[in-house]
């Protein structure tokens, strides 16, 4: 699962950051490259046996329902005295 974690990662980064020597992609995408490799991971494990058995949209559903979603209240000033 490791391997296939790093895989996912390696197969992540674009060619203009490999173009730059770049190792990992960029951070500004990490919520997307974290459920690439939380997806990946979760086929490899369903696949090897040691998680219930699921296709890949079931692997995304799973992943998708257990990503956690900011959402912040929208901040008020206090009401002045």
């Amino acid at each position: 699962m490791f391997l296939v974690a790093a895989a996912t990662l390696a197969g992540l980064v674009g060619t203009d950051r490999l173009a730059v020597g770049a190792l990992y992609p960029r951070l500004a995408d990490l919520r997307h490259i974290s459920r690439a490799v939380a997806i990946a991971v979760a086929c490899e494990a369903s696949a090897s046996g040691v998680a219930s058995m699921m296709s890949p949209d079931e692997a995304a559903a799973a992943v998708g329902a257990a990503i956690w979603m900011p959402a912040y209240r929208p901040a008020a000033a206090p009401p002045e005295p």
